[in-house]
């Protein structure tokens, strides 16, 4: 059987905005070395894995998975992927399961003058408001969204958002 490791690698590195050499420089490997293993140019020994797998928190068997079997995915409180700025703490939702047609996180945004853009994938995109209130700007309209309130946006709309109040905490899902 044929596993293809560094696809889901990839996937993993790219999925979490890193580059190849911060990966290098966290888990002491060579930057070509994960770029080679990435390509599947080379099959790397169980103890590259292991040291891969504690780097991106996923257990070892992941690299072996059968993703034709893999049909959900639970992502518990204190496992997701977060980031934290100066302007906003972004939380993945949806985890590292290669085929989803979706990505979902969790913003919360400081109530600054920063205006956070959704990202442009050219695809539709949906924003559902936890707490507080923010303004959503859209196709040049202000639009005010309070908790329980949601917009959804087509492809070709940009959107931006912030808020002026409280730090306000919002949920956007992207169509892959």
């Amino acid at each position: 059987m044929s596993y293809d490791i560094g696809t889901k690698i990839r996937e993993l590195r790219k999925n979490r905005g890193i580059t190849l050499q911060y990966v290098a420089n966290q888990t002491g490997f060579s930057a070509a070395l994960i770029s080679q293993i990435e390509n599947n140019n080379i099959t790397p020994p169980i103890a590259t894995l292991a040291r891969l797998s504690e780097f991106f928190d996923v257990k070892i068997g992941y690299f072996f998975e059968d993703e034709a079997l893999a049909r959900y995915e639970v992502v518990r409180a204190d496992k997701g992927y977060t980031t934290n700025n100066p302007h906003f703490i972004y939380k993945s939702l949806v985890g590292d399961k290669l085929n989803k047609h979706l990505k979902a996180f969790s913003i919360t945004l400081s109530p600054e003058d920063y205006h956070y853009r959704l990202p442009d994938n050219g695809r539709d995109k949906f924003l559902f408001v936890k707490t507080a209130s923010v303004t959503v700007e859209v196709v040049g309209e202000s639009i005010e969204l309070t908790g329980g309130d949601s917009i959804y946006l087509d492809a070709t709309a940009t959107c931006q958002v912030w808020t002026a109040e409280k730090s306000a905490q919002f949920v956007v899902v992207l169509c892959l």
